[in-house]
């Protein structure tokens, strides 16, 4: 016999049991079918099922000691997903329908998890109206009283970012829904918690200032407080991810080794040394030289401005 036979893990949602053999023959049939519509760490494709449209995330295959975490002590990301999603729709909480989790374990270690849901091909992320690229105020109300409602009924989501909330409209009204959901906590919310959990939202300071204003509103929080600690928590968030967005900038136009030891690099020495020394000609200088790295190397990433109002 041989140990190391894919075995498999699956379940189907009772809802969705039309396509369970669909779901049972989909590790076969991944790598060759399907639209795919993301490629990097993990591969989204969609399908269309006897007239069901199907999104499959399949997860990236997991290092070796993460394959005996997800084997023994904690469950994959892809039942995780499935899990939180019939939760969260138990919960009264928008989310894609979930139809399936598939674990596949070769020696008994997990190899390769696939999480299948319904395809909401209508809806769009929220990026362009936090980016502040389309300006609806209505659509930025409703997204704080939506997150509100998340924290009240003991939703934590870990990454929740532009990419991860889904918006349409139905009946004239703004619908949200949030996606990526195997890094979820279902918890008790303390306020601390709740507007530390709009750091990764918005890159305009206009528009977390309204989304914190809303937000306090739809708890009954001080607005001003909110105010400040969003747009404090959002500006510590973009500020560091800054240098991550710039060093693949440089790296895409100039190569690895100016990624890890070029101008990214000299503008964090250089600005670390300037606030630690006392005024003088020698700080001065390094004000400029910093602001001359920033403007030729750091702009483009500095999503948020953060950098650029400290130079104005």
């Amino acid at each position: 016999m041989n140990m190391c036979q894919s075995k498999f893990e699956i379940e189907v949602n009772r809802k969705f049991a039309n396509l369970t053999a669909f779901v049972k023959d989909l590790p076969n049939l991944f790598s060759d079918q399907g639209n795919t519509i993301y490629t990097g760490r993990n591969v989204l494709k969609t399908y269309e099922v006897e007239g069901v449209n199907l999104v499959v995330k399949s997860f990236k295959v997991p290092i070796f000691i993460n394959k005996i975490a997800y084997s023994y002590f904690r469950d994959s990301k892809a039942k995780r997903s499935y899990l939180h999603a019939c939760e969260l729709i138990k919960r009264g909480i928008d989310t894609p329908a979930p139809v399936a989790f598939i674990n596949e374990f070769k020696c008994g270690l997990l190899y390769s998890s696939y999480y299948i849901c319904i395809f909401e091909n209508e809806a769009q992320t929220i990026a362009p109206y936090v980016f502040g690229e389309i300006e609806d105020d209505s659509v930025l109300k409703d997204l704080a009283f939506y997150i509100a409602k998340l924290h009240r009924l003991g939703v934590y989501h870990l990454d929740l970012s532009p990419g991860n909330i889904l918006y349409r409209q139905q009946d004239g009204k703004n619908i949200f829904s949030i996606i990526d959901i195997n890094r979820l906590r279902f918890e008790s919310v303390d306020k601390a918690s709740g507007l530390l959990n709009f750091a990764r939202i918005a890159k305009s300071l206009a528009v977390s200032t309204s989304l914190a204003r809303y937000y306090a509103e739809a708890m009954g929080y001080d607005q001003d407080e909110a105010v400040r600690t969003i747009n404090a928590v959002s500006d510590k968030f973009f500020k560091t991810k800054t240098f991550s967005f710039a060093r693949k900038e440089v790296k895409r136009k100039y190569g690895l080794f100016y990624s890890l030891f070029g101008p990214v690099q000299l503008f964090k020495l250089t600005h670390t040394l300037r606030i630690l020394l006392p005024k003088g000609k020698f700080k001065n200088q390094l004000f400029r030289k910093e602001k001359e790295l920033y403007v030729n190397y750091i702009q483009f990433s500095d999503l948020r401005k953060v950098w650029q109002r400290e130079y104005e």
